[in-house]
C-alpha cells in the first residue's frame, strides 16, 4: 500500500484536501503539525487488512512524516510547475509526493513527470459497432470547435471510419462556409442543420455514418436546449445513437470563464485547445481536474493532421513540467 502526503493550513483544511484528492476511503495514519498551525497528513486510499498491517503502516507514515528531505531535492521540480503557472496546492502536492519517492534513485523531474501523468481525469473510448456516435463539441465562439472537429475528422477517417460534419451554427457570417470548406479537404459530407429532421433522416439512412460531429454556435444555453432537442428526437426515431457531449476549452481563457462554461453545459468530456498559445498551460488542466471533467483530445497547434493528441502521461508531464507538449 503507498503512502500519500496531503498538507492543509489548518487539520479541517487538510482533511478537506484528502478527501477531494483521494476520496471518501482514504485512512489517516498519522499526522505532523507545522508552523501556523499548518498540518500534514500521511494517509493511505485503501483500508489495512488487519491491525498488524494498520501497525506496519502508521510506523511508515511516521518515519515519512519524520523525514528532511533537502529542499534542493525537488527545487527544480516547484521551479518547473510555478513557471506553467501551477497552483501552489498542486505544487506542494507534486513536490511532496516526489520527496517520498527519492530513495527509489530516479531524478527528481522524472518522477514528478510520473506523478504528474496519472493526475488528470482522461475519457476513455466507448466504441460500439453498429452504433452511430453523435460527438457534440459545445463552447464560447473562437475556442476552436470547428478546427478541432477537423482535426478529430481526419484522425478518424485514418482509421477507417465514416464520418459525417454536420453544424448548428447557420448564422454567424462564414462558420457553415468554413466547415464546407473542411469538409471538401477531407471528403466529409456537411450537414447543415437548420432543425432535427435533417440529422435523423441522415442517421436513418442505409449508408448512415460511423460518427457525426456536430458544431455548435457558440451560445452554451442555446446549444444545450438544441442538444438535448436533437437527443430527445433520436431517442424517439429509436435509432442506434448515442450521443457525447464535449466541451471545448482554450488554455487561454480565464478560470471564471471556464466556470462559467462548464456550468452552463454539462458535458461528458473535455477538449483542450490553443495549449501552444499560452506559457501556462497549468490552470486550465487543473480546472478539468478540479471539475473532474475527463480530457478527450489536447490540441496545440492549427495544423489538421498534426496537432491533435490524445492525452498521455507524457503529454500531461512535458505540459506542466515545460509548458508545451514536446
Amino acid at each position: 500500500m503507498q503512502i500519500h502526503q496531503v498538507r492543509g493550513q489548518s487539520m479541517r483544511d487538510a482533511l478537506e484536501r484528502a478527501r477531494e484528492e483521494y476520496g471518501e476511503g482514504a485512512v489517516v495514519l498519522t499526522h505532523r503539525a507545522g508552523s501556523g498551525g499548518a498540518v500534514t497528513l500521511a494517509l493511505s486510499t485503501e483500508t489495512p487488512r488487519s491491525p498488524e498491517v494498520l501497525t506496519r503502516l502508521q510506523s511508515a507514515a511516521r518515519d515519512l512524516l519524520e523525514r528532511r528531505v533537502p529542499r534542493a531535492d525537488t527545487q527544480d521540480v516547484e521551479r518547473s510547475l510555478r513557471q506553467c503557472g501551477a497552483t501552489e496546492r498542486l505544487t506542494q502536492r507534486i513536490c511532496e509526493a516526489v520527496a517520498g519517492r527519492l530513495q527509489e534513485g530516479e531524478h527528481p523531474l522524472d518522477l514528478a513527470g510520473e506523478e504528474l501523468g496519472v493526475a488528470f481525469p482522461v475519457a476513455r473510448s466507448q466504441r460500439r459497432v453498429g452504433t452511430t456516435t453523435v460527438m457534440a463539441f459545445l463552447g464560447r465562439a473562437g475556442v476552436g470547435k470547428t478546427t478541432s472537429i477537423a482535426k478529430l475528422a481526419a484522425r478518424l477517417q485514418a482509421g477507417g471510419r465514416v464520418v459525417l460534419l454536420a453544424t448548428l451554427d447557420t448564422h454567424r457570417v462564414g462558420a457553415v462556409e468554413q466547415m464546407k470548406a473542411y469538409g471538401q479537404h477531407l471528403g466529409c459530407p456537411v450537414l447543415v442543420l437548420k432543425g432535427v429532421a435533417g440529422l435523423v433522416r441522415a442517421l436513418s439512412s442505409d449508408r448512415r455514418p460511423a460518427v457525426v460531429l456536430l458544431d455548435t454556435t457558440g451560445n452554451l444555453e442555446r446549444d444545450t436546449r438544441a442538444l438535448d432537442q436533437i437527443q430527445e428526437a433520436l431517442d424517439e426515431a429509436q435509432l442506434p445513437t448515442r450521443m457525447e457531449r464535449y466541451l471545448v476549452l482554450a488554455a487561454t481563457t480565464n478560470l471564471e470563464a471556464m466556470d462559467e462554461s462548464a456550468d452552463l453545459a454539462p458535458a461528458d468530456g473535455c477538449i483542450l485547445t490553443k495549449l501552444d498559445e499560452t506559457r501556462v498551460p497549468a490552470p486550465v488542466l487543473e480546472f478539468v481536474m478540479r471539475r473532474k471533467l475527463p480530457i478527450a483530445f489536447l490540441c496545440d497547434g492549427p495544423d489538421v493532421d498534426a496537432h491533435l493528441h490524445r492525452p498521455k502521461p507524457e503529454c500531461f508531464a512535458d505540459l506542466m513540467l515545460r509548458g508545451r507538449i514536446s
